[in-house]
């Protein structure tokens, strides 16, 4: 017969055997993740460091048996007993892999979703991206545009203050040659009643304007002595200015006619090209 203390121990180590294959099998239908595996996975490994102690002490019980000359039925008893605590451990040890291998699959999918999540992340970062760049796009064009319109809507406006500038300026031009030739008719309606009025005193030269009417004179190509005829020919109506302008010079180079005193000064002599200098051209 075996000895109590080999029989007694295996007996204690197979009550935690049979417990850690119970604790097992409880998880067999349970949702497995991390917390579950890892219960798991402490249930398998005392499982184990059980099961062999176990049969440690089942070879000590198979030699007491041999010693005790154990009967053929206490042989086939004892070996029943560990084939049946061998199979049980089995059976709990393939739920342990089952279990192993189904949070592999969970860990596999966590992972593919993460990495689906990530490329989604990564597509809406891009899109994002993308729509900002768009948008900017989209607002320089505005501001180009906004900027191009204001350019022109500035340009156009300076061009018109421009022709306004211009046409006020025509205006005036218009305006004064409206003075110029009022007065200039003034003149030449006081030089004609000054003319038809005998022994009337001369009329005071004007100070207003000196303009010459726009018209071409013939060229002087005389001498200086034929210069009065040259202007007394030019009608008095047209050239009231001209004609006291030639009797100013006239009395000038000749301050006394009737006492023979003339002046032969070079310096007095006007040439042809210096009259004709004087002409306005029209």
């Amino acid at each position: 017969m075996t000895t109590p203390t080999n029989e007694a121990s295996r007996r204690a180590i197979k009550g935690h055997v049979t417990r850690w294959i119970n604790n097992i099998q409880q998880y067999d239908n349970v949702q497995m993740d991390l917390t579950v595996h890892n219960l798991v996975l402490g249930a398998e490994s005392n499982l184990r460091n059980m099961y062999n102690k176990y049969k440690r002490l089942s070879e000590g019980v198979a030699r007491d048996m041999q010693q005790a000359e154990a009967t053929q039925d206490q042989f086939e008893a004892e070996i029943d007993s560990q084939i049946q605590i061998e199979e049980d451990v089995g059976d709990a040890l393939i739920i342990v892999k089952r279990k192993r291998e189904e949070f592999k699959e969970i860990q596999a999918a966590e992972e593919r979703k993460r990495q689906e999540e990530t490329l989604l992340l990564m597509f809406k970062t891009q899109q994002i991206a993308a729509d900002a760049t768009r948008a900017q796009e989209k607002a320089d064009q505005d501001a180009a545009r906004a900027q191009e319109k204001a350019d022109q809507d500035a340009a156009r406006a300076q061009e018109k203050i421009d022709q306004d500038a211009a046409r006020a300026q025509e205006r005036a031009i218009r305006q004064q040659e409206n003075i110029d030739q009022q007065n200039l008719f003034r003149q030449l309606i006081a030089a004609i009643s000054a003319a038809a009025a005998p022994g009337a005193p001369a009329a005071p030269a004007a100070v207003a304007s000196t303009k010459l009417p726009k018209r071409q004179i013939k060229p002087f190509k005389g001498d200086v002595l034929e210069w009065t005829a040259f202007w007394e020919e030019e009608p008095l109506v047209a050239w009231p200015i001209s004609v006291n302008l030639a009797s100013d010079f006239r009395d000038m180079t000749y301050p006394d006619i009737k006492g023979g005193t003339g002046v032969e000064d070079d310096s007095t002599s006007m040439k042809s090209e210096d009259i004709a200098s004087m002409k306005t051209v029209d």
